[in-house]
């Protein structure tokens, strides 16, 4: 137990901090980077899932309910869409660029950068004690975290690729909007099929 902690801090700390690091990291633990992957996906899910409720007053008596079926859902999402993000990624920057193959490495890294939302239920709780609450506080401190998440994916791009720091961070948040439009173009076609059929 003691050799997973270590290993997850150690990844956590060459993804975000010591990016020129991370192929040779990804080389050395293929089969631990799944384990590691999961689990910071389900801290996240479940911090984004407790700051939402609990930036968002007043809580009703089915509010400890609300976030297991929420970190559920943030759980199978986020575990879906850094995987789609990180393929389009290298995708994008091979057909515009020519460069060489990381389609791996952009699929685990996009995936381990999401350890930046599990500060979200901390920071929550802070802003909540500064009287700071409601819906907006909710959508600016999501957005907040989205933008650090494309830098940090930004980064990690340009050292990987080897392309401008600008540029590259030009093209995570290109691909981000891209590949979050997929999900949200769903919901909308499939919630309006279902009222269309309820009517």
């Amino acid at each position: 137990m003691k050799d997973l902690f270590n290993q997850l801090l150690e990844t956590i700390e060459i993804t975000v901090f010591d990016p020129f690091r991370f192929l040779e990291m990804q080389e050395n633990r293929k089969k631990n980077l799944s384990i590691t992957e999961k689990i910071i996906i389900l801290l996240a899910a479940i911090s984004v899932a407790a700051g939402s409720i609990y930036l968002t007053p007043p809580y009703s008596g089915s509010f400890m309910y609300s976030i297991p079926a929420t970190s559920l859902l943030l759980f199978l999402f986020l575990g879906i869409l850094p995987g789609f993000m990180g393929a389009f990624l290298d995708y994008s920057i091979r057909f515009r660029k020519d460069r060489k193959d990381h389609l791996l490495a952009m699929v685990h890294g996009a995936k381990i950068l999401l350890v930046v939302f599990i500060f979200f239920m901390p920071v929550a709780v802070v802003l909540v004690q500064f009287g700071v609450s409601g819906g907006w506080a909710y959508f600016l401190l999501l957005l907040f975290f989205i933008a650090f998440y494309i830098y940090l994916l930004g980064n990690l791009t340009s050292i990987l690729y080897e392309i401008k720091p600008v540029e590259a961070l030009a093209i995570s948040a290109k691909v981000f909007l891209t590949t979050l439009a997929f999900p949200l173009l769903f919901d909308f076609v499939f919630g309006h099929s279902l009222v269309t059929l309820i009517k």
